[in-house]
Order: structure tokens, then sequence, then C-alpha cells
């Protein structure tokens, strides 16, 4: 006989009776303006669900805004946040969330704030950009992170020396990042794996219909990827070592020999499966890259065309003019 979902809760969180109940773990999400609705309501579901699995409040959560209550999201929502950093209650951890243009990231108070808290026993983590912010209070030295795919290179032109990585969520000596979207969720079922049982986390994510769940070992899917997922794996790593290197361009014989065939075959197979060849290819993802560091960060246009591997500025805004029908300041300014 199959149970019906509300008797399957019932069932779970009576077995779940003989677990000793201690009191709530505290968790605060620090929502910087232009921060990822999707990411906040990601984990504060995953919270919602198990505290209604568990039958009891085993999570609380916290909105906090940097200075005034109201904080708009990047879909353009405003959301009336719980508290400030003025009055943030004692949390056992707290997110930092925002999106590519990080307002107030460079607060030398917030930085302060930060560092008092992990000196407090409060586990720091970041979520999208956040982990922007924290690289900006030097709490990531030596320590493993991650972010979205679309921000690396802006982080590490900023930061060389971050262990960058691009799995979808890091953990590290207590550091949790996560580069956002969907994989909140896989991190945060993660994180209440580490507490609850095999039941609870079955039943979890039965409920929010995760099909598989993802562990910090897998990689972020990034453009143009998913579009290659079904094309031969030499092309997909020839195009992964492409993605590694925009700042440093690398020889297609250079990257034939790394993938294991002659320079002829990977001409052939580029052009057979994306109908360029792997110059123009490697060109097009270099252009690509640079108008996202264009329209969603501050860096100059000079820091910009480094980034993607221009020496001479004439040379990158030619190649961009030709590709996109504006120069890259023409690109800023609109």
């Amino acid at each position: 006989m199959s149970l019906g979902p509300e008797l399957m809760a019932v069932t779970l969180a009576s077995r779940l009776q003989a677990v000793p109940i201690a009191n709530p773990e505290r968790i605060g999400f620090l929502l910087l303006p232009g921060f990822s609705m999707l990411d906040f309501a990601s984990a504060t579901e995953v919270l919602r669900d198990t505290n209604a699995l568990l039958g009891r409040e085993a999570y609380q959560w916290f909105a906090i805004a940097p200075s005034e209550n109201v904080v708009q999201a990047s879909n353009g929502l405003n959301l009336r946040a719980d508290r400030t950093l003025h009055d943030a209650p004692r949390l056992d951890r707290l997110f930092v969330c925002a999106e590519v243009e990080v307002e107030l990231g460079d607060s030398i108070k917030l930085h302060k704030w930060l560092r008092a808290l992990e000196r407090d026993n409060c586990r720091i983590g970041a979520i999208g950009a956040g982990t922007y912010v924290l690289a900006k209070a030097e709490m990531l030295k030596g320590r493993s992170c991650t972010a979205h795919w679309q921000l690396a290179p802006w982080l590490l032109e900023q930061f060389p020396d971050l262990k960058l990585s691009r799995h979808l969520f890091e953990s590290d000596r207590g550091l949790l990042t996560c580069c956002g979207g969907t994989a909140v969720v896989d991190m945060f079922v993660r994180i209440i794996a580490t507490t609850h049982g095999r039941d609870l986390i079955d039943q979890l994510t039965m409920d929010l219909q995760v099909d598989r769940l993802r562990s910090q070992d897998d990689e972020q899917q990034s453009a143009p990827l998913p579009e290659l997922g079904s094309r031969p794996r030499k092309l997909q790593s020839a195009i992964r070592h492409m993605e590694a290197t925009l700042e440093t361009p690398l020889s297609p014989e250079w990257i034939a020999a790394q993938v294991g065939v002659t320079t002829r075959h990977l001409q052939r197979l580029f052009r057979l499966h994306t109908g360029a060849s792997p110059g123009k290819f490697y060109m097009d993802l270099r252009l690509r890259r640079a108008r996202l560091l264009l329209q969603q960060t501050r860096m100059p246009v000079l820091e910009v065309a480094v980034a993607v591997g221009f020496s001479s500025h004439s040379h990158f805004s030619k190649r961009y003019r030709e590709r996109y029908g504006l120069t890259p300041v023409q690109q800023r300014a609109a």
C-alpha cells in the first residue's frame, strides 16, 4: 500500500521524534542590492520544507539588509528584510547573496562585520557574487571557493591568487560557497544531510522534485557546452581548454595535443559540429565573455580587453565591433 504525501510526512516525523530537539539553527542571508531572488528562495524553501517534514522548527532564517530594510532583487522586486547589520541576531551561519553588480561589496564596515561574525564562530558562506565580497574582506585566503562561471574571469582579474573552482559549490574548512541558481538547492540539501538521516533527504528531494542530487564534485555547465552535450568528447574537451584560457589564448596545435588528436582532425571536428574553425570559435568565446563583462561589471574597458586575451585596445575594439556592431565603449554606454 502506498502512503499519501501527508501521511508520509507524519510517519517520517514520528520516526525522528527520538532525535533530541536542539535549539534551531539560525541562518542569516545578507542580501546586497541586486541579489538573486532565485538563490534566496531556493535556500529558504529547502529550510522550510525540512521544518515541515521534521514537524518542528529545526531551522530559523533571517533576511538581513546592509542598512535600509527594503532591498531590491535583480528581478526588480523589493523585499523587506527582517533585520539590518545594526540589529542582526546571533547567527550560526551567514550567506552573502549578491549578483554581478556587487553594490556595497567594497564597504570596509561590511568587511569588519563579516570578520567579527566569523570570530564569533558563525560559519560564513557566499552565493553567486557573494564570493567577491568575502575575497575583498580577505576571508578566502588559502581556501577553495566557487562562483558562477560568468564571474570567474572578473574575479581572477581582481584576485589572481584566488583558489577558484568550477564546482557547483565548495566546502573548505567551514567555508561554503555556491555558484547560485538551482545549485543552491543541492548545497542546502547537503547541509541538511550532515545533520539528519537518509529518510529525510529522500523525502526532501521528492518534495522539491529534485531528479538527481548533485554533489560538490559536479561542475557547472557553461555556454556553449550545454549545446554540445551530445557532441564528441574530444570536442568538448577542446572547448573546455579554450574556456579556461580566455586570458591567454592557446594555439590550435597545443589544444589538439592536449585532447589527443591531430590539428587537422581538430579542424574537422569544429567545422563539422560548430560550423567554424577552432580559431574563429575561440575568438567568439573571448568576445562573448568580453560582452558579458562590459554589460554586467564595472571593469574598465582596457581591463576587459586584457581579461579576454587582447594586448591591444584597438585590436580588441575592431574585433568587438565586427562581432556586435558596437565598439566596447559604445556597448558599455548602452
